[in-house]
């Protein structure tokens, strides 16, 4: 697909420059301390973790976020190099995509959960019998805070020189067959999944969560269900069938990623039976399947619409009646 396969140059102003290789290289130091505090874990040193805390025995999945965290460093990075605007687009899409899924709700979580706490108990983190103490809550969600920022800069900016009218293209003119169907389709399911984040947000029943509704699993529910909707409305309306949107493409990208990173995650670790997955409900656990299926339709459908805006155009030959 021409979107992702061709390598493509534009050159940027330097400011855009210098500001995206500060991205990449933040992204180190970004991710320093929760890296050192994995490797400590994982070698047996419990650093910031209660003594009655289990989260010791959780070998398998400290690895695997610190494998993930290394990704979008490695991400960030390469979209820092000038050299990666000639690289196939999909080595730094979908892992960006992916990573920004992750990250980007952290930032509105993060920013919204520290300010609750310092306005209602006077610091950042109030944990009691957590997994990790208060500081090491704050650490680490500080780091995916500032990681999610940087990548999405990141990403951005790597957009902006590599494909200078992507991020303010608001619908396509070129209709791809079938494209509308599956847009309508995934973005019902995509309001699906919202309206149910934000039931949970709003009025959600005890029996909805395993454990205690908090400010902080309610906002992070909304913020899911903002996400989710936001990749309905804007697949709707790159495939023509809402009035044009401005960031149209933005709102899709993050929608569905969130949609599907974050679903996905979730139905993951539920199947492979990963530490604490049995505190997923039922309600939830569909929730995410859908939520993974529409995401991933969701990003399939706009990127054949962009590739079909960007094919070159024929002119049919002309035809001539005979004498």
């Amino acid at each position: 697909m021409r979107l992702l396969a061709t390598p493509t140059a534009t050159h940027g102003r330097p400011g855009l420059a210098a500001l995206q290789w500060c991205c990449g290289y933040g992204m180190i130091v970004a991710v320093a301390p929760y890296a050192v505090l994995k490797v400590c874990w994982l070698l047996g040193y419990p650093v910031g973790i209660p003594d009655t805390s289990p989260a010791m025995d959780f070998v398998i999945p400290n690895l695997v976020t610190l494998a993930l965290d290394l990704a979008a460093v490695a991400t960030a990075l390469a979209l820092a190099a000038d050299r990666a605007r000639r690289w196939p687009a999909w080595l730094l899409l979908v892992p960006g995509w992916t990573g920004m899924g992750l990250l980007a709700p952290t930032v509105l979580i993060v920013t919204a959960g520290f300010a609750h706490g310092l306005l209602t108990e006077g610091q950042p983190v109030v944990m009691r019998d957590g997994l990790v103490e208060p500081w090491t809550y704050t650490l680490v969600y500080s780091s995916f805070a500032i990681q999610g920022t940087l990548l999405s800069i990141g990403l951005a900016l790597h957009a902006r020189r590599r494909w200078p009218d992507l991020l303010t293209e608001t619908r396509t003119s070129v209709l791809v067959p079938g494209a509308r169907v599956v847009a309508i389709g995934g973005a019902l399911a995509a309001g699906a999944v919202g309206a149910a984040r934000l039931f949970e947000a709003i009025a959600a029943p005890a029996d909805w969560r395993a454990s205690d509704w908090t400010f902080a699993s309610r906002f992070s529910e909304a913020t899911e269900g903002a996400f989710a909707l936001a990749a309905g409305v804007g697949v709707l309306a790159l495939a023509g069938l809402l009035p044009r949107l401005r960031h149209a493409v933005a709102l899709t990208w993050l929608g569905s990623a969130t949609l599907f990173a974050w679903g996905l995650m979730r139905t993951f670790s539920l199947a492979a039976r990963a530490p604490m997955s049995d505190l997923i409900t039922r309600q939830t656990a569909i929730i995410d399947l859908t939520a993974t299926l529409a995401g991933l339709l969701i990003a399939l459908t706009a990127l054949f619409l962009l590739t079909a805006q960007r094919l070159p155009r024929t002119t049919p030959p002309a035809t001539t009646s005979p004498d």
